[in-house]
């Protein structure tokens, strides 16, 4: 993974996985960025429909909400 990718798990996490803090019911999606480097940065979230909704927060490397 570089900075600017996106991972997106299509199913939950096991251990395997070795996420710091994962469970086992939640599928996850993780980016990571280099703001020194490219500079502010917009996340677009697309509304949510019929069949998805997303809820989240966005976290520092040291687990510290940004943005939720």
């Amino acid at each position: 993974m570089d900075y600017n990718d996106v991972l997106a798990m299509s199913k939950t996490a096991e251990p395997k996985h070795k996420l710091l803090i994962a469970n086992d019911v939640t599928p996850y999606l993780s980016f990571a960025l280099n703001l020194k480097q490219d500079g502010p940065v917009v996340v677009e979230i697309p509304a949510a429909g019929d069949k998805a909704v997303l809820y989240g927060n966005v976290v520092s490397a040291w687990q510290y909400e940004i943005a939720v």
